[in-house]
């Protein structure tokens, strides 16, 4: 069963997806550059996206009084927001999973500059990102290019255009995308967000 699956998610790769992830990853990167921009011209913005997200951890439970960080939290928070970032593909024209990308892109670029601003070693800022980064960012361009990509079959599907898999196999596309990249690697992201960060970014804390 799982080895089907993952023949069927090599062929769906194959068919197109691969090109749209490779927009949808350099969309990401742009946005996340602007933000970092924006962040720096405008720091009462700045200030304001950060309490946001310290609001959303703490709310989240992701954090604890002391500081601690909860994997299964974070686990949990980030399959949530995964999960609606695809959904939101089912909603037709509109294109919905683009605004989550372009927030968490701009969440991503506003993070660097609090570090920037802050006059914080550039190297705290990649210690706190890079460990779970390198398996949560893939996870999260996943998840926003098959909410594009669902978005775009079903409005083509209601203009009528030729070439669109049936509903079904759009549904399917988009859960096995969910399930076995998206998952693993965000669970993974959440171990080392949990464990591994807190530990190397020790290192680089002002004294």
């Amino acid at each position: 069963m799982i080895a089907e699956q993952w023949a069927l998610l090599r062929q769906q790769w194959r068919s197109g997806f691969s090109s749209a992830l490779a927009r949808t990853a350099i969309a990401f990167l742009i946005l996340t550059v602007i933000g970092f921009g924006v962040s720096l011209a405008f720091p009462e913005l700045l200030n304001r996206v950060m309490d946001f997200f310290m609001g959303y951890l703490m709310d989240g439970d992701v954090v604890n009084e002391t500081g601690t960080i909860s994997a299964g939290a974070l686990l949990r928070n980030n399959l949530t927001a995964c999960f609606y970032a695809i959904s939101y593909g089912l909603i037709p024209f509109l294109y919905l999973p683009a605004a989550t990308l372009g927030i968490n892109a701009t969440l991503i670029g506003a993070m660097a500059a609090y570090y920037a601003v802050s006059g914080l070693s550039p190297l705290l800022f990649l210690a706190a990102l890079l460990p779970h980064g390198i398996f949560e960012l893939p996870a999260l361009v996943i998840s926003f290019t098959a909410g594009l990509e669902l978005c775009r079959q079903i409005t083509g599907r209601c203009l009528g255009r030729e070439g669109i898999p049936p509903m079904l196999q759009c549904l399917s596309d988009a859960a096995r995308l969910y399930l076995f990249p998206v998952l693993p690697l965000l669970a993974v992201a959440a171990l080392m967000e949990a464990y591994v960060t807190p530990w190397l970014t020790s290192f680089f804390l002002p004294i």
